[in-house]
This record gives structure tokens, C-alpha cells and sequence, in this order.
């Protein structure tokens, strides 16, 4: 694994981590998932949850179709740090 694979795990982690806590998601999937789901308070706490969503991306990274996945995600994670964390996007 290369440090530039390494950075595109862990923007990837991070985004899907923040986006199954905190969004609703695609016809707000993710917020019922939030609902019906506890696995011990897991989906309430993005630090806890980006362990397993790394696990998993980090297991399915020797698998092209993932290789895209994560590429597109780290993408969208970086974007949402950038937007959040410069104040370019408030949250209402």
C-alpha cells in the first residue's frame, strides 16, 4: 500500500463514517437505518464507527470495483472537510 492509498482509505473512512452519522442519506436510508438500528450506540458516534468503516474498505481495497469507491468518497470526504471546516458551508 502506498501513502497516497493510505490517504484515500482514511478520507474515505472518515466521510462514510460522518455520512452514516450525521446525514440522512439517499431518501433519508441512513437516519432510518439510525432508527432501527443500536449495534451498542455505534451509528451515534462517528470516532467509533470510522474503525469498522475503515476495516471494511481496507478488506475490499484488492477488489477494483472498491479501489473506485473509496477513490470517489475520498473525494467527497475531502470536499466535506474542506466545506465544514473553512466555513464555506454552516449548518443550519
Amino acid at each position: 500500500m502506498t501513502p497516497f492509498d493510505f490517504i484515500l482509505l482514511a478520507l474515505a473512512a472518515c466521510y462514510w463514517a460522518f455520512v452514516l452519522v450525521k446525514k440522512g442519506g439517499p431518501w433519508n436510508a441512513f437516519k432510518r437505518l439510525r432508527s432501527r438500528t443500536t449495534v451498542g450506540g455505534l451509528l451515534e458516534c462517528p470516532a467509533c464507527l470510522v474503525f469498522w468503516t475503515a476495516a471494511l474498505l481496507y478488506l475490499g481495497w484488492q477488489w477494483e470495483p472498491t479501489q473506485y469507491v473509496v477513490t470517489v468518497s475520498a473525494i467527497a470526504g475531502g470536499a466535506t472537510f474542506i466545506g465544514y471546516y473553512s466555513g464555506m458551508w454552516q449548518q443550519p
